[in-house]
């Protein structure tokens, strides 16, 4: 209600992640997703059309986390999205180790794809996709809320009759990693 102040709080981890800043779709947040890592860059659909198809069968949501995509994938994941054929969203992760992704990835038990141990993206199903309750975007970081995470993120609603001074309680606001 517009009376109301609502505060709401969900347990997750923040990473530094976006989605393709050629995904021209607004969103925010994504509702119990399955997720992958791609320690490396998608440069062909070839690479992840039995996912895609599988995913399309199972109607899931998805998220693939990898280094970068070329502008073809991006473009059919969005040509997609826009018709509802599909609800995989791309996500950019910075260039950091190989083995700080791994370790993210088998802490936080989601699929971590990387070609020097030899595991192949072609095979991978909506079964070898790990399943979130929600995942958060922002322009520089994403949050993957799940019972596990270490960190939270909140949101606030502010009632509409107090929208005048949003912009001075949003400078005053600083979001930290952890509460």
């Amino acid at each position: 209600r517009d009376s109301d102040f609502i505060i709401k709080s969900f347990q997750g981890k923040i990473i530094s992640a976006r989605l393709h800043e050629l995904f021209c779709a607004d969103i925010k947040k994504i509702d119990q997703p399955r997720i992958l890592f791609i320690d490396g860059i998608l440069e062909s659909l070839g690479e992840i059309d039995g996912l895609l198809q599988d995913l399309a069968e199972n109607k899931s949501a998805a998220c693939i986390f990898a280094r970068g995509f070329s502008p073809d994938i991006v473009q059919t994941l969005f040509h997609n999205y826009k018709l509802g054929r599909l609800k995989v969203f791309p996500a950019v992760y910075p260039a950091v180790s190989c083995e700080e992704i791994l370790t993210f990835c088998l802490k936080n038990n989601i699929p971590c794809y990387e070609p020097k141990i030899k595991n192949d993206i072609r095979k991978a199903g909506c079964k070898d996709m790990v399943e979130v309750e929600k995942i958060y975007f922002d322009e520089s970081a994403c949050i993957i809320s799940s019972k596990t995470g270490e960190n939270y993120q909140v949101e606030v609603s502010i009632p509409e009759r107090l929208s005048s001074v949003y912009g001075i309680i949003e400078d005053r606001i600083k979001f930290s990693s952890a509460i």
